[in-house]
């Protein structure tokens, strides 16, 4: 891919894609294209950016990750906010609250679980729009100016693969409640680890890449190993009370040993 603009990090060129992203970012912001206003097609932004239309497809996966625009079957790319995120608070000791401990090992039993069974008949629509989410996390991760700081459209893009609106109602249900200001603190300091963020994309693509080939035991694993490793941050934070910090090591001790392939098969079982 060819290279211009300037870079994020000195004596790096700047991708093409990344370029266009910021620069799009900086139009929204500015109120070029306020919310619920559509932006360019992708041949017209291409010429605009003197640019190919992959590059301008993978600076629009960005902003759809980053919250800034979606895209509808239809209508083409939407504008959602000039200010999609919120930068994280500096963190204090503190307590978690106990629905917070819940809720992760709620989202440890049912997020895998209905991942897996998307993994058995992916929607095809949902599958593509996660592809692209992922893409776009990919890009967004090494452009701090994109200013995004959760990957939780990932995981809403990843269970709705599945076809099952009771599983995926539950899923939104418990993503959104993972979208408070506790949490989102968490993950803004997250955010500045570029070696953690480059892990959770390759976390992302493999269970995307286990849906797709219609894997779902190792779909369902790949899943729960990603929660996990969120967990195993959480029992490692020094800023959280001791007692919290233990409670999350127990929640990654327990589910660590979940026997995965039990737990697909038990269905499988004939009754007696």
């Amino acid at each position: 891919m060819s290279q211009s603009g300037s870079s994020s990090e000195p004596g790096r060129p700047e991708l093409v894609s990344m370029s266009i992203a910021r620069r799009l970012v900086e139009a929204i912001r500015a109120g070029s294209y306020p919310a619920g206003s559509r932006l360019p097609v992708e041949v017209e932004l291409a010429r605009e950016f003197g640019a190919s239309r992959v590059s301008v497809r993978e600076a629009l996966s960005a902003l759809q990750f980053a919250g800034y625009v979606e895209s509808r079957r239809g209508s083409g790319t939407i504008v959602l906010s000039a200010t999609p995120s919120n930068p994280g608070e500096s963190r204090v000791v503190r307590r978690m609250p106990v629905d917070h401990l819940q809720l992760l090992e709620a989202r440890l039993v049912l997020e895998p679980q209905t991942i897996a069974l998307g993994a058995c008949d992916p929607d095809p629509t949902a599958l593509r729009l996660a592809r692209q989410l992922i893409d776009g996390m990919a890009l967004s991760v090494s452009a701090p100016e994109i200013d995004v700081d959760t990957d939780l459209r990932v995981h809403t893009a990843l269970v709705e693969t599945c076809r099952n609106t009771y599983l995926v109602g539950e899923c939104r249900g418990l993503l959104k409640a993972a979208s408070d200001s506790y949490f989102q603190n968490a993950r803004s300091t997250a955010w500045q680890d570029g070696e953690l963020l480059a892990s959770w994309v390759r976390e992302h693509r493999a269970v995307w890449e286990h849906i797709a080939a219609g894997d779902a035991e190792s779909a369902m694993r790949a899943s729960r190993e990603h929660l996990l490793s969120v967990v195993y941050r959480f029992a490692d934070d020094d800023t959280l009370a001791t007692a919290d910090r233990a409670r999350m090591a127990t929640i990654h001790a327990r589910f660590s040993k979940f026997d995965l392939t039990s737990d697909l098969r038990a269905n499988e079982r004939p009754q007696s």
